[in-house]
């Protein structure tokens, strides 16, 4: 067999590859491939490289695995009742798929509405997906602080005041501003003291700003949109 019958990414007609246009795995051609094997004393290793085609969007990208002898594990075969191995493939891929993608609603018509938050919440994406939590958390809290002043919540109020004005305005519920709290307090802690949320605790908050983003900037308005469709002649309930 040739090298191309063991590729980490697959059988050449059925080859797939995270495109980072779609920001999925997808079917993909192979415009280049090349095979390097090197050895060491005890170790043996292999390395691939690519360039492929996303058959979708036609994005070009380019993708490397690498593979040695010492990275394995073991695991038992129900199927032959024998203890089998599995080499461990590190995947690359250059450009790389976005750890978290940005959202559908959060283009043209969250920058229409107020581009200052696109911009924010943007710069939040590229610090997750970069690995700087600090910097997300932070971005978090000010992403908040804009919300709060487009809804006409005085900016010298503290992040408590605009929470209680955004509830009694009708903004949020009760629950939303328990919710929205732990957000603000964690914005709190990563720029006061540091704290690096964890990458689940980091997700958790980011779900909490795009609900509030939104539901306050983008859902407002398709509702309004739906009114004006809905027949206004009565129907039996």
């Amino acid at each position: 067999m040739s090298d191309s019958d063991y590729s980490a990414f697959g059988k050449l007609d059925l080859r797939r590859a995270a495109c980072p246009e779609c920001e999925k795995e997808t079917r993909v051609d192979t415009l280049f491939e090349k095979y390097q094997r090197w050895d060491a004393p005890d170790i043996q290793g292999k390395e691939e490289y690519y360039v492929f085609q996303c058959r979708g969007c036609e994005t070009i990208f380019f993708a490397k695995a690498s593979s040695n002898s010492e990275d394995y594990f073991l695991y038992y075969d129900h199927t032959t009742g024998k203890e089998e191995i599995e080499y461990n493939e590190v995947k690359t891929l250059w450009p790389s798929v976005p750890k978290t993608p940005t959202p559908s609603w959060a283009g043209f018509n969250l920058s229409s509405s107020d581009q200052v938050l696109f911009d924010l919440l943007h710069s939040i994406y590229k610090a997750m997906n970069n690995e700087m939590p600090i910097l997300a958390a932070i971005g978090m809290r000010t992403a908040f602080d804009r919300v709060s002043l487009f809804l006409d919540v005085e900016s010298h109020f503290s992040f408590a005041e605009k929470l209680e004005a955004m509830r009694k305005g009708g903004h949020i519920s009760g629950v939303q501003k328990g919710i929205l709290e732990v957000l603000i307090n964690a914005g709190n802690a990563a720029a006061h003291a540091g704290w690096s949320p964890k990458p689940q605790q980091l997700k958790t908050m980011l779900e909490i700003l795009e609900a509030l983003i939104r539901d306050q900037f983008i859902l407002k308005a398709e509702v309004a949109e739906l009114a004006k469709k809905v027949p206004k002649k009565p129907f039996p309930s």
